[in-house]
């Protein structure tokens, strides 16, 4: 298995078997096996850009959020971590409370996120002493996810976000083709413990 050496370093430093311990807000409105429909909460996200590929990018963008977190910022506040990693296509507004996120910028550009605490308001983040980060506020928005362990590889993650859509698509559930990809743990967890997640933008009503 290839991994990033950057992004390696970084969760190996922060802790092997968790990047954090606080997770996404969120209600779970739904569960159907390993697919769950989910309210999620306002956050708050702080973002950079980069160019490389899907299994690339948070490498290349982790240390830049990493320091942002750990004190590069107006007041020099250091700001817990969150769960989990994730990212999403380009126009996706990401609703989640986690440290990572990723969305695509065009042909191999992502939007690597950090997300902000559960208890942080937009008000209450400070400022990037990097230019190339952005901070943001998300609205909460309803989300169709699907769990599965193991690698994220490309083959996996699209094996899960095809049944995450058939899925949808059977049941008339209304979704905007959107995918964001979470994922939960360091490097360092065992592939067959790890947490991935492919989720949906969805209009949900309880029936």
């Amino acid at each position: 298995m290839k991994i990033i050496p950057t992004l390696t370093l970084i969760l190996t430093l922060i802790g092997g078997t968790a990047m954090a311990t606080e997770e996404i807000a969120h209600t779970v409105l739904k569960q159907d096996g390993d697919i769950e429909i989910r309210q999620y909460e306002d956050t708050v996200v702080a973002e950079v850009t980069v160019q490389a590929t899907r299994r690339e990018a948070p490498g290349r963008a982790f240390r830049a959020l990493f320091n942002y977190i750990s004190g590069e910022n107006e007041g020099a506040r250091e700001i817990p971590m969150t769960t989990p990693v994730s990212q999403a296509a380009e126009g996706t507004e990401i609703p989640m409370t986690a440290p990572v996120s990723q969305r695509q910028s065009g042909e191999n550009r992502w939007t690597i996120a950090f997300y902000m605490p559960n208890d942080m308001a937009y008000e209450e983040t400070p400022a990037p002493e990097n230019e190339a980060i952005t901070v943001r506020a998300v609205p909460g928005r309803t989300m169709a996810a699907i769990r599965f362990s193991g690698i994220a590889s490309d083959a996996n993650v699209a094996e899960h976000e095809e049944q995450l859509r058939d899925y949808l698509q059977t049941h008339d559930i209304p979704f905007t083709d959107e995918p964001l990809y979470a994922f939960y743990n360091s490097p360092m967890m065992p592939w067959f413990l790890r947490r991935n997640e492919v989720l949906f933008p969805v209009e949900w009503s309880s029936q």
